[in-house]
């Protein structure tokens, strides 16, 4: 893994580091994604820590703030196996968007919506067909 060190000053140096983390990940993924397609590849990188001014690190988590706690109580990891299991492909684009959801707080609700609407989208098709082989 290559890892490169960047010094953040000025303006976001009173920000939390939340705000610190999507506020420079953002403007490095628009560049990757620009050389990316000029380029043809797939690029990469992730912000995982800061360093403050008194030199302590705060490294980032991977969850979204009161979500872990409240998911654990909706659905078991068990539960969306089985459905995985059972030949739900459009469950596995939307946990993919689910997960982009949470790792880009940016575009939170685009990913949200794609998740929503793409299983909305498979329950009207299942409707339209019964429907079809009915008549």
């Amino acid at each position: 893994m290559d890892t490169n060190t960047r010094t953040v000053e000025g303006e976001l140096l009173g920000l939390p580091t939340e705000m610190i983390k999507n506020s420079v990940e953002e403007p490095v993924h628009e560049r990757l994604d620009a050389f990316g397609f000029a380029t043809g590849r797939g690029y990469e990188a992730e912000l995982v820590a800061a360093v403050n001014e008194s030199g302590s690190v705060e490294v980032f988590g991977i969850e979204m703030s009161g979500l872990a706690e409240s998911q654990s109580a909706c659905i078991t990891l068990e539960q969306v196996t089985q459905a995985l299991r059972h030949g739900q492909p459009y469950l596995r684009l939307a946990l993919a968007d689910l997960r982009r959801a949470i790792r880009e707080p940016v575009d939170t609700g685009l990913y949200c919506f794609r998740a929503i609407e793409e299983y909305q989208n498979r329950a009207r098709f299942r409707q339209r067909w019964q429907f079809v082989l009915q008549h």
